[in-house]
């Protein structure tokens, strides 16, 4: 199951590759990343025939761009969760058994119904973003997991977001999922990374579209004196 915390890249990514269509099609079998000294390859973002009639249909748009848009949110999905969880294993972060329980006594009946976390009440979303998050819980695929697995997976993302934010600082911005993200320490996380070397985006098309979705201005941005990561949103 892909961090719903990123579902604002993703619809970013859904317009933005509309544009660099024409950058997307090349050889299934060139290296368009390279993470933490593992390459990634076209054949693994490229999607099955269900999944591009689906994301064709949903947006309304042609194959070839359907492709496009599946490819870059795939890839934005394999170098988020990679990173995340190399940042989780070098700073020790594992999932709090005391949060786990909280978060189950939350929303353990809602996680056994459904496959999609569970969200924090919100205003209602108007009809396109609604449209897109349908879309985008097809994209690459939408799988009924454990109700605990998905607790532990929250729960250590709400720890990397944390310490993400008492590390880089910076700007936090509502997202219905997660109402502090601090898109601002991503950044700034993705930028390390690649410094060092551990994250190569190969394929310049993709480079310019996946910074741009964590760079300023930003939407929905939270004033810093509400900027709070005392507790998790769901306590």
């Amino acid at each position: 199951m892909l961090f719903p915390v990123h579902r604002f890249l993703r619809v970013f990514l859904c317009f933005v590759c509309l544009g660099v269509l024409s950058v997307s099609v090349r050889a299934e079998e060139n290296v368009v990343v390279l993470l933490l000294g593992k390459p990634i390859y076209g054949s693994a973002v490229t999607p099955s025939a269900d999944q591009l009639n689906m994301v064709a249909r949903t947006l309304g748009v042609s194959k070839e761009m359907a492709v496009a848009h599946f490819k870059y949110a795939k890839l934005s999905d394999l170098i988020i969760k990679g990173v995340l969880d190399d940042y989780a294993k070098t700073h020790h972060i594992e999932p709090d058994p005391v949060l786990i329980a909280r978060f189950m006594e939350v929303f353990g009946d809602s996680l056994k119904a459904t496959s999609h976390v569970p969200e924090k009440p919100v205003a209602k979303q108007d009809d396109k973003n609604e449209d897109m998050d349908a879309l985008l819980s097809t994209t690459p695929q939408a799988q009924k997991r454990e109700p605990q697995v998905v607790a532990e997976e929250q729960v250590k993302l709400w720890q990397i977001n944390k310490a993400l934010y008492e590390q880089y600082g910076g700007a936090v911005v509502f997202r219905s999922n997660t109402p502090q993200f601090p898109i601002a320490a991503y950044n700034a996380l993705f930028k390390a990374y690649a410094e060092q070397g551990k994250l190569v985006i190969k394929e310049e098309g993709f480079a310019g579209v996946f910074w741009r979705g964590f760079a300023p201005p930003y939407n929905a941005e939270i004033a810093p004196e509400f900027v709070d990561f005392s507790h998790p949103w769901w306590f």
